[in-house]
């Protein structure tokens, strides 16, 4: 026998006969884990008392007690590292089958190779149980990994039959408000996964993400099922225990850098020093009922990563965006962002029109982008001026009457985008960008698209479900062997549900007193008729349950028209591709060089609101 094969022997007897002292999850991570230099900052030994927030949940995990474990956090602070120590710990004292869930494939296919792995290496009792991936017959696979006694499958949510295929101990479903609403036709990915723990005693289920929307976050609707614990820290003056809440950072007017915590119960300050202590002696708090779930919700406030100076800068940044201010909200505070949908009065903006004449552009206007509707027997487009502070003005909305089955009507669109519009300087400005809806005749608008650079005018598809504004781009042009043309025609997916939302919040930005000081986002409308903005308003926000009993947010139709919506959503759609909402005044500037204008006329001081209405001023907080 080889001295190789004898020592090989020798290790497993060793490992069958000695028996496992019985460890928790917080005992094995301090004692085994070490952390690797690409996902950490601080490599080497994992401890636990670093992030102090990190133990109860890790307690939790390893008490029988507890059958069930939802994480709501913010990121950069818990979950990653959570799910991780889970896997390590049963590879090492408890040797079970695991499936872990990503959103798709491709992000299971990278947790395996970049998270997993580099943790089995850098963790010498995980090297010695896992098998090298370029071992022969090693079980080791981009979406499954053996070891002894067990294995762990990583898959996609959108992969019914890998959801519900063979029994699983432990189900680790990772960045839960990402996966679909239904695994193909099978029902809720979570609920699938779920029921393969069923027959195991000792089973356990983790759920972590990042919360999204107030009512259509899964992560949101698992942990008000829990028994909702916070976790508290105590007041460095008076001792007393309570819940970090950013309504309770403060800092001087335009200077972050001086944020300060006050105590919700002394009203005393504490500065960052005084923080980082409160929370390394902090606690988690059940504030519901336990029945074997145990849920967590933590925000940026309890990192000792980050310091308050920070969060306070990522607040004033995000102020007066809503696309900012809800990934600020869900990102660093882990909270849910509430999206009312509520509808503007169209009767409020008719009357606020103003006395610019229709296919001219007023003097802050620099940016020409036009959306286009599809429909059987007519084309409408609106075509929007954009200026600082993400300002629009409304500058053409038309109808192009026939059959968008013929080239007529499509002649007509084409003369149209080549249109040009005279500056109030002046100068004449060319439409810059066109989105074009493909939701209707969707093989002919592929057709007109191929006409013009594909910088210029984009095919695009709104949906609801995706959170972003801009989506993916899908080729649609292919050879003749299927395979995707590499400069072919892409379709750009349109987050419309994100961008109806912010364009309504935009649309309720009150008339100022002063002509000069329009808040960032203000839309200014010239003098249209009444129906323009009913089908402006033509849709509101609902809650109502979908097929699988979860309650979901719909846009849904409150007038038969709402062809300017769908308009003003694409050119929404289109600021955000030219990244028009991060520029500053100097992209401004180089930007009105290039195009002309005149310094002269940056501001809007000959245009006067239609009426003139006596305001109140009211005095406002920071923080809603």
């Amino acid at each position: 026998m080889s001295s190789d094969l004898s020592k090989a022997l020798d290790a497993a007897i060793k490992r069958i006969m000695i028996p496992h002292t019985k460890m928790t999850l917080v005992e094995w991570a301090d004692s085994k884990r070490y952390l690797s230099s690409e996902s950490s900052s601080k490599v080497g030994r994992w401890k636990t008392s670093t992030v102090e927030v990190a133990r109860g949940p890790m307690e939790a995990y390893t008490d029988p007690a507890v059958k069930k474990i939802t994480i709501q956090s913010c990121t950069q602070l818990l979950k990653t590292e959570f799910l991780n120590n889970i896997v390590g710990f049963h590879i090492d004292q408890d040797p079970c089958p695991i499936l872990l869930i990503q959103p798709d494939e491709d992000m299971a296919e990278e947790w395996g190779e970049e998270r997993l792995s580099n943790m089995v290496r850098d963790t010498p009792c995980l090297a010695e149980k896992v098998a090298p991936k370029k071992s022969r017959d090693s079980g080791n696979t981009k979406g499954k990994k053996k070891f002894p006694g067990g294995y762990i499958a990583m898959i996609g949510a959108r992969s019914p039959s890998k959801l519900a295929s063979r029994p699983i101990r432990v189900v680790l479903g990772d960045e839960v408000d990402k996966y679909p609403a239904s695994a193909g036709k099978e029902g809720d990915p979570l609920r699938l996964a779920e029921e393969r723990s069923d027959t195991f005693w000792n089973a356990k289920n983790v759920s972590v993400c990042s919360p999204t929307i107030e009512g259509d976050s899964r992560i949101n609707e698992e942990y008000k099922k829990s028994d909702q614990r916070v976790y508290e820290v105590p007041c460095p003056h008076c001792g007393e225990f309570q819940e970090m809440l950013f309504s309770s950072v403060s800092w001087p007017e335009g200077k972050p850098e001086e944020a300060l915590y006050y105590c919700s119960h002394c009203g005393e300050s504490w500065n960052e020093l005084e923080r980082i202590h409160s929370i390394q002696k902090g606690k988690w708090r059940a504030t519901k009922p336990f029945k074997g779930h145990a849920g967590f919700k933590v925000s940026k406030l309890a990192s000792p990563f980050k310091p308050m100076s920070v969060l306070a800068h990522k607040y004033e940044e995000a102020k007066g965006d809503p696309n900012m201010m809800k990934t600020f909200v869900n990102t660093q505070l882990a909270e849910t962002y509430k999206e009312t949908g509520e509808v503007p009065k169209w009767e409020g903006l008719y009357r606020r029109r103003e006395k610019y004449p229709i296919g001219k552009v007023p003097a802050p206007g620099v940016v020409l982008l036009m959306g286009v509707d599809i429909q059987k027997d007519r084309i409408e487009f609106e075509v929007v001026a954009v200026c600082r502070n993400r300002r629009t003005y409304s500058i053409d909305y038309r109808v192009l009457d026939g059959d968008t089955a013929r080239d007529e009507v499509w002649d007509k669109l084409e003369s149209c985008i080549w249109e040009t519009y005279q500056h109030e300087s002046g100068k004449y400005l060319p439409i810059h960008k066109v989105a074009i809806d493909t939701g209707y005749r969707t093989t002919r608008v592929y057709q007109f698209c191929r006409k013009f650079s594909p910088n210029m005018v984009y095919p695009v598809k709104g949906s609801d479900n995706l959170m972003t504004p801009v989506g993916t781009q899908k080729s649609v042009d292919v050879n003749q062997h299927g395979k995707n043309l590499r400069r072919g025609l892409k379709l750009w997916h349109v987050g419309t549900s994100v961008l109806k939302n912010e364009l309504y919040s935009m649309l309720q930005k009150e008339e100022p007193l002063d002509v000069e000081s329009f808040p960032p986002g203000y839309c200014h409308f010239p003098e249209y008729d009444e129906e323009y903005f009913k089908m402006l308003t033509a849709e509101e926000l609902r809650k109502e349950k979908d097929k699988n009993g979860r309650e979901r947010l719909y846009w849904c139709k409150i007038r038969e028209r709402n062809e300017v919506l769908d308009c003003r959503v694409y050119v929404l759609f289109l600021t955000y591709v030219m990244s028009l909402h991060k520029y500053k005044d100097h992209h401004w500037d180089n930007l009105e060089s290039k195009m002309g204008i005149s310094s002269n006329f940056r501001r809007m001081e000959s245009i006067e609101p239609q009426k003139k209405k006596i305001k109140i001023k009211r005095k406002s907080s920071d923080w809603i």
